[in-house]
């Protein structure tokens, strides 16, 4: 919604769209957009994207922020899923293709770069209904909260999905019979629909409310509105492989303090 803490929500959906690189079951796979914000936080998401690309390489650098695929089949399951993207009308704003990486000693490994997907329109594409199990994340928008519900509940899988929002009524609406279909779990906005935790907990502190919802499937996130700061961000690689030793901040830097 207008509203919307755009800052805290692009550090959320940034890390639940590409940790991992993108192989988790619940990765974050599609993004709907309200259109009044839409345009701006597609501007700041890619972004965040370019800033990401820059850090790929092994999973065990602290540095990394984003490591290989597991196998050339995932490269390839990667390649066909942006080949499907084009074919079906969507717009590669940034990525959509095997990464070369300059490090000669890598030059064998998975590598591919970090994709998002515009849709102006769903009619028609089925590529968003799939799970590739790679970085590429999906963006629509939508105009009303039962149009968001019915774009999250419209896929085979439930195991994830988010809703931010200042709204209660919103809130309930999500989480009841006739809202998301994805589990009955809730927990702060601030880490974004990826599985990384399913603690039960709703921040309400200074008039804010950023809801999670994690369950059984879907990989969405529906960003309505928020407020609030970034503590609690995961302090974790997103590479895929090892996790980094701790270094005592999170390898995004937007631990607070």
């Amino acid at each position: 919604m207008p509203d919307a803490n755009i800052p805290l929500a692009l550090q959320s959906c940034t890390f639940a769209a590409l940790g991992t690189a993108g192989q988790r079951c619940t990765t974050t796979r599609r993004l709907f957009l309200h259109k009044s914000i839409a345009d701006e936080f597609l501007k700041g998401l890619v972004k965040a994207y370019k800033s990401v690309t820059q850090r790929i390489g092994r999973p065990e650098d602290p540095n990394t922020l984003i490591g290989p695929l597991h196998s050339q089949d995932g490269v390839e399951r990667y390649l066909r899923a942006v080949e499907k993207i084009k074919q079906q009308g969507g717009e590669i704003l940034i990525g959509g293709e095997v990464h070369q990486h300059a490090d000669q000693g890598l030059k064998a490994g998975h590598w591919v770069l970090p994709t998002i997907a515009f849709y102006s329109t769903l009619q028609g594409v089925s590529i968003i209904k799939e799970e590739t199990f790679a970085p590429i994340l999906h963006v629509a928008t939508f105009e009303t909260l039962e149009e968001a519900i019915e774009l999250n509940n419209g896929v085979a899988q439930g195991l994830s999905s988010a809703l931010f929002t200042q709204n209660m009524s919103n809130v309930f609406q999500w989480i009841g019979a006739e809202g998301s279909d994805c589990g009955s779990e809730l927990s702060t906005a601030n880490r974004g629909a990826d599985g990384s935790g399913t603690d039960e907990q709703l921040s309400t502190s200074m008039g804010r409310l950023l809801v999670r919802r994690l369950g059984d499937g879907s990989g969405a996130t529906s960003l309505r509105a928020g407020d609030g700061n970034p503590e609690g961000t995961r302090g974790s690689n997103m590479s895929g492989g090892p996790a980094a030793p701790s270094t005592g901040r999170t390898s995004w830097g937007w631990r607070k303090g």
